[in-house]
């Protein structure tokens, strides 16, 4: 199925939320949840080429058989899903008024799948009720977040509510170099496009010294305190038994960390969908 972003994603949005209508989460506990849900799948590499429904269908043969080069190459359906639902959420409360939310299409999906029909549901017909409640063709929703790897446009989405989301990594140095060392000091992961894969270290390089200092886990951080883009680091490294040396460039990050706040100015409009979100 190309639907588990849905049987598993929403499971993973309801979690929390529930948590949080509960009051056993605090507000803004349950907003830092949402940023890192957010982050979380902005920063693996594998969101330009693996849409979410494409690897639904792959878990079988991909997500449960995770490798190095995993976040390179695939998009984690339960938090894309997670995220998917909160943004189908949030296009429902603010369409309807804060009349409706995601729950009145769950509820209609058990109620006509389930106890009146006693069967399952297709792709199509879940996205008819998503649709019902949201008042809106989510045909180029599910084009570019479900089947495509659009960029997703938090911003629009989120303004509805009163939030505002902004990247508070904007020109900040790569200093972990994009990659992964384990307790071995071996490089367990590298990411794509981060300078650690540009100047030519690999998985399973073990990091033997750094500017002729022995390597320890702290080391990198030492070194980088007062580096800026296009300082390098010469790194030894030791590669199936032999010894080479790379200069390794620092460049400026292109990770994500998405902050989401509310927006002191929102309309009361935009301040009642918000607090239909969250139950409050």
């Amino acid at each position: 199925t190309t639907s588990l972003w849905i049987a598993e994603g929403f499971t993973n949005y309801y979690d929390d939320l529930i948590l949080r209508r509960c009051n056993i989460l605090t507000e803004a506990r349950y907003l830092e949840i949402a940023e890192k849900n957010i982050n979380d799948i902005e920063n693996a590499a594998g969101k330009l080429i693996h849409p979410v429904a494409e690897a639904s269908f792959d878990a079988w043969i991909k997500y449960y058989r995770q490798n190095e080069n995993s976040v390179n190459a695939q998009v984690n359906y339960y938090k894309k899903g997670g995220v998917l639902a909160m943004l189908l959420d949030m296009k429902i409360i603010a369409n309807s008024k804060s009349e409706y939310s995601l729950d009145n299409v769950m509820e209609e999906a058990f109620q006509t799948f389930y106890l009146q029909n006693n069967r399952g549901y297709t792709e199509d017909e879940f996205k008819l009720i998503l649709e019902k409640y949201a008042n809106e063709d989510l045909s180029d929703f599910y084009s570019n977040y479900v089947f495509g790897t659009s960029a997703i446009e938090y911003d629009t989405i989120l303004n509805a509510l009163g939030l505002t989301i902004s990247n508070t990594e904007q020109n900040t140095l790569e200093s972990d170099l994009g990659m992964i060392v384990n307790d071995k000091n071996i490089i367990s992961q590298i990411r794509k496009n981060s300078a650690a894969e540009k100047n030519k270290l690999n998985v399973l390089d073990e990091i033997m010294a750094i500017n002729n200092y022995r390597y320890t886990p702290t080391l990198l951080s030492v070194l980088t305190t007062d580096l800026v883009a296009g300082d390098y680091l010469i790194f030894m490294i030791n590669r199936n038994g032999i010894i080479k040396s790379f200069e390794v460039a620092f460049q400026i990050s292109d990770k994500i960390n998405y902050s989401i706040s509310i927006n002191p100015n929102a309309t009361s409009e935009q301040t009642k969908a918000y607090k239909k979100w969250l139950h409050l």
